[in-house]
């Protein structure tokens, strides 16, 4: 069975080094492949860090898609490698639908979003749009689900909102990012319950101290409920 590790951020070499100078490890592509594969896994999915303001560049200066290309081609582990595009839904629609359209042509896999730190309106239904060639292309869509320091109002990003798209495009795949974490768990299980195209991803969800920790019994439901097959295992940085 392929093993596949979700949700992995690599960076430039030197930068991860700055940020936790005691970890031991660099944060670049090829340490990511290093450490997958020291841990069982066949694939690594990567994602490029985003540029926003209040997400630090770690050091990509511009255009973090054809950053992640270069990167993953230099480190020569193309075939360990599944890259995911970092897009923003509601920027220039037309763009964006174009600028996915190009970029699973050069063998881009995925889509990431994260509604709060790029404010993204998920009632919005122009969103239907990037849901729907993310369908047409076969492009699954990761997002991050759960609470994020900073002020984010919480009514705006929970998972539930997502509901009229999945409905409307049963041939996406929608994975939430850590799961909800412990106040939204309860959301994305019933999205998941309701929605086969729908699946938990459990980034952050496994450490206590973690902004999405989850305890064990609340993450037993999803086994419990007969869903353990749409649990995906992650990392983030």
């Amino acid at each position: 069975m392929l093993k596949i590790m979700s949700h992995c951020h690599p960076v430039p070499e030197g930068v991860f080094e700055k940020l936790q100078p005691n970890a031991g490890l660099d944060g670049t592509v090829r340490e990511l492949v290093r450490c997958g594969r020291e841990l069982g896994f066949d694939r690594v999915v990567a994602l490029a860090p985003d540029l926003l303001s209040d997400d630090p560049g770690f050091g990509v200066e511009s255009r973090p898609n054809e950053w992640l290309l270069q990167a993953i081609e230099e480190a020569a582990c193309g075939e360990c490698v599944i890259p995911f595009m970092r897009l923003h839904p509601q920027r220039d629609p037309e763009g964006t639908v174009e600028r996915m359209e190009e970029l699973a042509a050069r063998g881009f896999a995925g889509i990431k979003i994260h509604p709060e730190i790029q404010r993204i309106d998920i009632t919005d239904p122009a969103l239907d749009a990037f849901f729907a060639a993310a369908e047409r292309l076969g492009l699954p869509v990761l997002t991050h689900t759960g609470v994020l320091r900073g002020n984010f109002p919480l009514g705006r990003y929970e998972p539930r909102l997502f509901e009229p798209f999945v409905a409307a495009h049963p041939g996406v795949t929608l994975i939430m990012a850590h799961a909800g974490g412990a106040p939204y768990f309860r959301q994305v299980l019933a999205l998941m319950q309701s929605y086969p195209n729908v699946y938990a991803e459990l980034t952050g969800t496994l450490t206590p101290g973690s902004a999405w920790y989850i305890p064990p019994p609340e993450l037993y439901l999803v086994r419990d409920v007969g869903l353990r097959g749409r649990l995906i295992y992650g990392t983030d940085w």
